[in-house]
């Protein structure tokens, strides 16, 4: 069967083995929605390659089939890239938690406060600089 990534309207992004496509309707076997990726740039680079980092995707568990009534993009995967997918760990609750949600948002809490202490340095560094400017400006208007 064609391997092939979905994405939908309101369903998101799946992808599967096709079974049919009838319009916007699309069955897929072997299914699995996408919530979220990273490690490529867009769906197509996805598709073609598959993610430089899954260990920040998330991805459901397979389903054995699906249909999707609102396709709007039906894009031909390619064997590296249905591999590299399909060895992501599958997003599911273990109990009444997410562990592996709760270890993504870490991951991305942490790359936000590695930016976000990068940029209060730089912006640090330029008041800093504001500042000396500032008490120069003001001790030679002074002595005049």
């Amino acid at each position: 069967m064609k391997r092939v990534m979905v994405m939908c309207e309101t369903s998101g992004l799946l992808y599967g083995e096709l079974v049919s496509r009838v319009q916007q309707e699309v069955t897929l076997a072997r299914c699995r929605r996408i919530y979220s990726f990273s490690g490529a740039c867009t769906i197509d680079q996805l598709a073609v390659e598959g993610s430089k980092e899954p260990h920040k995707c998330i991805v459901t568990c397979p389903v054995e089939r699906y249909i999707v009534l609102d396709a709007i993009e039906v894009i031909t995967m390619t064997d590296k890239s249905w591999h590299n997918l399909n060895h992501i760990r599958s997003w599911k609750a273990t109990g009444d938690k997410c562990h592996e949600t709760k270890r993504l948002v870490k991951l991305q809490v942490n790359e936000w406060m590695r930016q976000n202490n990068a940029a209060n340095k730089q912006q640090h560094k330029e008041a800093h600089s504001l500042g000396e400017m500032a008490i120069i400006k003001t001790n030679g208007r002074d002595k005049k």
